[in-house]
């Protein structure tokens, strides 16, 4: 894995050894609008409140060179980022005391990293506090820098033509395929990130 992606992920402070965290890649949901289905049930599955319509939702994980390397199955656009994380098997892919998974704020799955021995990374939150201290801004910044590699993958499957109106309900049934070979073609694109990135 490069190192310089690492250091300017997750550094805080000056550029020793104990600051350096071995980070696989970045995970993240991303929701793809389906068409209302007619069945009740279905339609309370995939309802996201955040979204106000009926969307399918995937977990993707990405590296430090912006190549898709984890999808989750499809989900319910109600399955929560925790579910999705638990369920996709995700967390057990990662080595105990050696990797860390870096999330956004709304992934909490601060006791499912505890348990599985994973170091979460993420945003801090402002809490009661008006605002940031130095280094906690600085924290943030190198987060959000890293981040931008799984926003800009997400953003290149959604400019999928099958992905950009509701996804037809006849098609649900092989959205898990569909989806992956949308990031199977976007890993054979030009990479996110010119050679001097990374």
């Amino acid at each position: 894995m490069p190192s310089t992606f690492i250091d300017k992920a997750v550094q805080i402070g000056n550029t020793s050894v104990q600051n350096i965290i071995r980070v696989p890649g970045v995970t993240d949901c991303i929701k793809i609008p389906v068409q209302k289905p007619k069945c009740r049930c279905c339609r309370i599955k995939t309802y996201s409140h955040y979204k106000g319509r009926n969307t399918l939702k995937f977990m993707t994980g990405v590296a430090p060179s912006g190549i898709i390397t984890f999808v989750s199955q499809c989900y319910g656009g109600r399955a929560s980022d925790k579910a999705i994380c638990e369920q996709s098997g995700l967390i057990n892919k990662l080595e105990a005391h050696i990797d860390s998974i870096m999330v956004d704020k709304g992934f909490l799955i601060d006791e499912i990293c505890e348990n599985n021995f994973i170091k979460i990374i993420r945003p801090s939150f402002l809490r009661k506090k008006k605002q940031f201290t130095a280094e906690e801004a600085q924290f943030n910044k190198n987060i959000s820098r890293a981040r931008v590699h799984v926003e800009r993958a997400n953003q290149r499957i959604r400019l999928f033509t099958i992905f950009n109106g509701p996804f037809p309900w006849s098609l649900v049934q092989y959205m898990d395929e569909i989806f992956t070979v949308a990031c199977a073609v976007v890993n054979l694109q030009n990479p996110v990130l010119a050679d001097d990135k990374f």
